[in-house]
């Protein structure tokens, strides 16, 4: 084995995963089929020691892929170790070869606390004995343990447990399987693995409670369809857990033990996976000082075996509400370990087989933070808010800004221009965001903006100014709304032009289907205020302004626009969250009506999946969504609890949407957050 390969290897499969935008994973492939003399690498068991060397055990098939024991197979328990985390590893180690078409296989493994001493547990089949052919009574599918005391460096001789783990009086019984994987120490420091059986199938554990020195077999558990590769885990009120993978059916199943294996309750439903050896390990404990209990479970989400997924349990096993996909490929068995650092490992199948890679990953993975800041301090005052977002032709995302020192920023001395408009961009889908840039800065409050590509590549940022007044009456007056744009995706911006001096603006130019932009627009009038949109037929070079009737209500509008499937244009605007509809692109609009829900600064985004999503402030930040182009409306998705909002949303390009919003108050902050939009509802996802 060249040990300077296996670097080289492990270096560009960090490089490959951090290339592929998910920089929280670091996968590095342990075994390659086809290497160092054998045909194939299987099942996985892996283990971190006292010390916090990880040990990554598994089969090494020597000619083909057949299972231990079948015509014609040879198999090796072969391991290496890590001594960075799983970044690098040793050269290979054989365990044991048990000689010519023999098999040494099925590890599974535990490390006892007291000691440090590393248990691994396996089957060693005679030429053609495997599950199917092993006669009961007899040792054609022996077990056996070994123990290492030195980070597994050397090992000790097999200890037979042949008749420990299987009931020679039993006429049909001819093998005893451990695990593979998932074995434990409970607290009260018994060793207790994880078996299976055949024939029947079933399940039970094997018992320790003098540290290794003397074992015990314990009750079956029989699942209704049959069990047999198992892992344990230990519960928080000390009872354990068996997780079993199913013979048929869409499911799992699970059994509990109050008296450390002995007795079993009646297996229930488990995880819904396609049959498969998965994995399960305790990750947290709040009475061991944790903030809080969690299980982790590791399998193929499907269908088939395909797409290798974590879960975690805040339920103690009762349900898996947090997943998160490690891999979208071909993936099967897997095993889990709890490095010292508390990250966590998974040693896993991939790639069909050909590879046995070891997937090493924070809790930040696990539970990504439910927003991320976009920006928190402009250099303005400390005060931002009015976001908007879109994507560029690049494939970055920029967010737009208001900046200043409160809801109104006139200049001052501290703040000479007053407020000014602002961005930020990102490079991965919003996890981070560069340092804020001034994207325009004129003499007054400039402010609300929105930004958008048009299809020739122009990008438009609109936005508003007040100026303080110096007559009687209103202390501001306001001077309308206003037009910058970028030819080179936002290096430079062109001096402003006005669009419409006696409207404003608090949402983005949307490109229509037939290339005419449309923004929306309001207004004040002596009496009362309506919505209104700008429209422009010449790229952006020149509006006009229609109103829209309010039908009495006084609507401080804010409005937004989105393109309906038949063409028509459907209009939202504040407070009373009216809506309006024009059928000949915007050049009449009917008379307003209630939407039926209140809401400020509504904005629009149409899904990939042509679901409408109207965002806006009330209650707090929320959104609702329409899967009949606009002619019926959710019920209310809360977003955030701060008040600030003028949301925007964007498609990312997995298909989920991000949401830009911000928070209100002294040091208000933008925020953004990622969900997947579906007919069912709203799925809330980490960053």
């Amino acid at each position: 084995m060249d040990y300077s390969k296996t670097l080289l290897l492990a270096l560009l499969c960090m490089t490959t995963a951090t290339a592929a935008g998910e920089p929280l994973l670091r996968h590095v492939d342990v075994f390659v089929s086809g290497q160092e003399g054998y045909v194939l690498y299987r099942i996985p068991a892996v283990t971190t020691t006292a010390r916090g060397t990880i040990l990554a055990f598994a089969e090494a098939r020597k000619y083909n892929a057949k299972d231990p024991g079948e015509k014609g197979q040879e198999i090796d328990l072969v391991l290496k170790r890590s001594a960075d985390g799983g970044d690098t590893w040793s050269a290979m180690r054989v365990i044991e070869h048990s000689g010519k078409y023999w098999s040494s296989a099925n590890p599974a493994t535990v490390v006892d606390r007291s000691n440090g001493r590393v248990w691994v547990f396996y089957i060693r089949c005679k030429p053609g004995r495997g599950t199917d052919a092993a006669r009961p009574g007899t040792d054609d599918a022996a077990n056996f343990v070994r123990w290492s005391d030195d980070d597994g460096l050397t090992w000790s001789e097999p200890i037979d447990q042949t008749f420990v783990a299987r009931d020679r009086s039993d006429g049909r019984w001819g093998i005893s399987v451990p695990g593979p994987g998932g074995a434990v120490q409970d607290r009260k420091g018994r060793l207790i693995v994880p078996m299976w059986r055949y024939a029947p199938w079933g399940n039970f554990v094997l018992l320790s409670e003098d540290h290794g020195r003397t074992w015990h077999r314990c009750s079956l558990v029989q699942p209704p369809q049959g069990g047999d590769e198992d892992q344990l885990v230990e519960l928080s009120d000390g009872r354990l857990l068996l997780d079993i993978r199913q013979q048929s059916g869409p499911h799992r199943w699970t059994a509990t033990s109050a008296d450390g294996g002995r007795t079993w309750s009646p297996p229930q439903a488990g995880q819904p996976a396609t049959p498969v050896c998965c994995a399960i390990k305790r990750y947290t404990l709040q009475s061991a000082g944790d903030d809080r209990d969690r299980l982790l479970w590791t399998g193929p989400k499907g269908p088939g075996r395909n797409g290798l997924v974590v879960r975690t349990s805040y339920d103690e096993g009762r349900t898996f509400t947090s997943e998160r996909l490690i891999s979208a490929g071909p993936a099967a068995y897997s095993d889990l370990t709890v490095l010292k650092d508390k990250s966590i490992g998974v040693f896993w199948e991939r790639g069909d087989y050909k590879f046995l890679t070891f997937t090493h990953f924070a809790r930040e993975f696990l539970e990504p933070p439910s927003f991320v800041y976009v920006c928190r301090d402009a250099g303005a005052g400390g005060y931002q808010a009015f976001p908007d977002v879109c994507r560029l032709s690049d494939g970055r995302l920029m967010c737009v800004f208001y900046a200043g020192y409160g809801h109104v920023s006139v200049p001052n001395q501290r703040l000479p221009k007053g407020g000014r408009i602002c961005s930020c961009t990102s490079s991965d889908e919003g996890r981070t965001w560069t340092k804020a840039e001034t994207l325009y800065d004129g003499p007054d409050d400039d402010r609300d903006p929105s930004i958008a590509q048009l299809r020739s590549g122009q990008l438009v940022c609109n936005f508003f100014s007040l100026r303080q007044s110096d007559g009687p009456g209103k202390p501001l007056v306001g001077l309308g709304s206003w037009i910058v744009t970028s030819g080179d995706l936002g290096k430079t911006w062109s001096a402003p032009r006005q669009l419409c001096a006696d409207y404003y603006c608090s949402s983005p130019v949307r490109e229509l289907s037939n290339g005419q932009l449309i923004v929306g627009l309001y207004r004040e009038l002596p009496k009362t205020s309506i919505g209104a949109v700008g429209l422009s037929d010449d790229g952006g070079r020149t509006w006009r302004a229609v109103d829209i009737d309010n039908g009495g209500f006084k609507l401080d509008a804010e409005t937004d626009v989105v393109e309906l499937a038949d063409g028509a244009l459907y209009a939202a605007q504040r407070p009373q969250m009216c809506f309006s509809i024009s059928r000949d692109r915007g050049n009449t609009w009917s008379v307003s009506k209630p939407i039926g829900f209140p809401g400020h600064c509504p904005y629009f985004l149409r899904t990939r999946d042509n679901i409408i999503l109207l965002a806006h402030r009330l209650p707090s930040t929320s959104l609702h969504y329409s899967l009949d182009e606009c002619k019926t409306w959710s019920g209310n998705v809360l977003v955030d609890s701060v008040g600030g909002a003028y949301p925007s949303m964007v498609n990312l390009k997995d298909g989920t949407v991000l949401i830009v919003y911000y928070e209100e108050g002294a040091g208000s902050s933008i925020r953004c957050k990622r969900f997947r939009a579906t007919r069912s509802g709203i799925e809330w996802l980490g960053m």
